[in-house]
């Protein structure tokens, strides 16, 4: 699927950092997640980082908020120290550049003129 492709990318970009990604709603579960971190994590330090253009309400409540179910605090539960940045790809710059080009390259195909 794709998010094991995702995985698979920034595990290939950046083979120093352990990278592990999941789902809220589907595969690869929270669960999911846990049980790899259990196996392969060289660390007990996770680094918690949506995969959305915006940390909206999954970022601030499902992955990070106080509810005994967040992300945070299921890791935690299982001997994580968990560090959540609630920052959306959205405010990447080099992320936004690539979405630009995108919706230009798009518009052009489309006969539109974007300026």
């Amino acid at each position: 699927g794709i998010y094991a492709e995702a995985q698979k990318m920034l595990r290939t970009l950046y083979p120093d950092v352990r990278t592990f990604v999941g789902t809220v709603e589907g595969y690869p579960s929270l669960d999911d997640v846990v049980e790899a971190l259990k196996r392969e994590a060289r660390s007990k330090k996770v680094i918690l980082k949506p995969l959305m253009v915006v940390a909206g309400d999954h970022a601030h409540n499902d992955m990070a908020g106080p509810g005994k179910d967040s992300w945070k605090n299921v890791l935690e539960a299982a001997g994580f120290q968990v560090e959540p940045v609630l920052h959306g790809l959205g405010e990447n710059d080099e992320i936004a550049e690539i979405v630009v080009e995108h919706v230009k390259d798009a518009a052009k195909d489309a006969g539109l003129v974007v300026r």
